[in-house]
């Protein structure tokens, strides 16, 4: 599920954002411009704070929310009554209009790698919610007026991870199962972008 009205503390976000980090260490320092002086369990949280900072704003809800979710799994329903009930963060969802707007909007989506096998990166990006941000976005992209292009990227950083070939394979896998295509030729070591087109409501 979505995390709504979040039932997670702030603590979690950050040992999750540090999770990250330590999955793509090389990538976050160069997207923070860090020199080795922070730690990752710094360094994580501060790079998902920044995307959440430049993620889009839907303002075509009344409360104006940004493009920007937690993905969690409720409390299970043994945990004593005494007991504060927290949502358990598997992953973070984040749309950000990018840098050109020719290139209309980056799609950053990261499971823990402990649940990737557990189906729920697919589950949550056919949700009807996610489906419906198609629609949301692209009402944004008509609202800004600098002619953003309707389409949803995904991108594998030319800087790699730890068995990189087999992470990028699986990369383009799913995203490939979900209709997104290369934007151009997938070279190995390099920075992959797949695209898809928005649905229009």
């Amino acid at each position: 599920m979505l995390d709504g009205p979040s039932f997670s503390t702030a603590k979690q976000v950050q040992n999750v954002a540090a999770e990250f980090a330590r999955e793509w260490p090389d990538f976050v320092g160069q997207e923070l411009g860090n020199l080795g002086r922070e730690s990752l369990d710094r360094l994580g949280p501060l790079y998902v704070h920044q995307l959440i900072q430049g993620s889009a704003i839907l303002k075509t809800y009344d409360h104006a929310p940004r493009a920007a979710w937690l993905i969690v799994q409720p409390p299970k329903h043994h945990v004593p009554a005494l007991e504060e009930s927290q949502d358990f963060i598997v992953g973070i969802l984040i749309i950000t209009p990018a840098a050109k707007p020719e290139d209309g909007y980056n799609l950053f989506y990261w499971i823990r790698p402990a649940h990737r096998s557990s189906g729920i990166g697919e589950k949550i990006i056919v949700d009807c919610n996610i489906v419906a941000l198609d629609w949301e976005l692209t009402a944004h992209a008509k609202q800004e007026g600098v002619g953003r292009t309707p389409k949803l990227r995904v991108l594998y950083p030319d800087i790699g991870v730890r068995d990189d070939d087999w992470s990028r394979n699986r990369w383009f896998s799913f995203f490939a199962l979900h209709d997104f295509m290369p934007d151009h030729e997938l070279e190995p070591g390099k920075e992959w972008v797949l695209s898809r087109k928005l649905k229009e409501n």
